[in-house]
């Protein structure tokens, strides 16, 4: 079955979406081919779709940094509710959970791993643990894609 055949199955039947908006379609294709992608899209146009779907029907881990934690907060809690493993990996985490979720993700069990910006360059040791645990997946070559997502600014990016 073809790449855009099963993304439009997926959008179908996990996204409940009759059909891609705009560019999400290409822009979908080209991450589950492997491409390099920079999407500049306006707010409400489904940015996020355009990394969830393509996650969802591949192996490996997709990471998303994001310094909002409430779209963090609520995109992990609607990926979950369609059993896609995800979890957004916060400061407000206990040493315990922290432990927990770098197991599940240097095993392989987490699709979408969502991350605020000063969780990578953080000085904490679990934080640091978390870089580990990303580098020994790379090595593995399972992490599929890193997604920078800003407020719609593209200043902090470039």
């Amino acid at each position: 079955m073809s790449a855009s055949r099963l993304l439009k199955i997926a959008n179908q039947r996990i996204f409940k979406h009759a059909e891609f908006r705009g560019d999400q379609e290409a822009i979908c294709t080209a991450a589950v081919g492997g491409s390099d992608i920079l999407a500049v899209m306006p707010t409400g146009a489904g940015k996020s779709l355009c990394y969830q779907l393509p996650a969802t029907i591949g192996f490996g881990l997709t990471v998303v940094i994001s310094p909002l934690l409430s779209l963090m907060h609520d995109q992990v809690t609607t990926l979950v509710s369609k059993d896609i493993a995800a979890i957004k990996y916060t400061s407000e985490l206990t040493v315990n959970a922290k432990a927990c979720y770098l197991d599940m993700i240097t095993r392989g069990m987490i699709t979408l791993l969502y991350l605020a910006p000063e969780t990578l360059i953080s000085e904490q040791e679990k934080d640091a643990d978390l870089t580990r645990a990303l580098l020994e997946i790379h090595a593995m070559a399972k992490l599929k894609r890193f997604v920078p997502y800003t407020d719609g600014s593209l200043n902090s990016a470039l």
